[in-house]
């Protein structure tokens, strides 16, 4: 096992590469020689979740109702707004193929990834790099304490 604390920028884009190609958890600390639950922490602090910009309910297709938001300015059929989960009484979530037989729950392996219109979960090394790094400063300045304690 690597001695190191932290992980290194190239090594959260090794991360981001191997979870694409359909890498479990343990193989890719055994790759970076990193502790499984390392990795595991990695993933689970700096995963994201995009939102639809559309409706996931399972009667996507089916459906034709409108303006059940009852907003002014809509005129869009329900299926197309990601706001119609909120007042359709018929919505049930679809849930994902591949996110029901994966073991990570990430999207960045699925090949539908790109054109996928459910709930998307996936581990990015920029914006963890980004995050890891606003982190560490934020730890590292101390606490904001009120003008009137410190002078008091």
């Amino acid at each position: 096992m690597n001695k190191k604390k932290h992980l290194t920028n190239a090594e959260r884009i090794k991360i981001e590469t191997l979870l694409s190609q359909g890498f479990s958890i343990r193989s890719i600390a055994d790759f970076l020689e990193k502790s499984p639950s390392t990795i595991s922490r990695e993933i689970g602090r700096h995963s994201l979740i995009k939102l639809p910009n559309t409706c996931d309910c399972n009667d996507y297709t089916g459906c034709n109702v409108k303006h059940i938001c009852q907003s002014k300015d809509c005129n869009k059929k329900c299926r197309s707004c990601h706001l119609a989960k909120k007042y359709c009484e018929h919505y049930s979530k679809r849930s994902c193929e591949h996110w029901n037989v994966s073991k990570i729950k990430l999207c960045n392996g699925c090949t539908k990834r790109g054109y996928c219109r459910l709930e998307k979960h996936f581990y990015d090394a920029k914006k963890a790099r980004a995050e890891y790094c606003d982190t560490l400063i934020q730890s590292r300045n101390g606490f904001a304490l009120p003008s009137r304690i410190l002078q008091g």
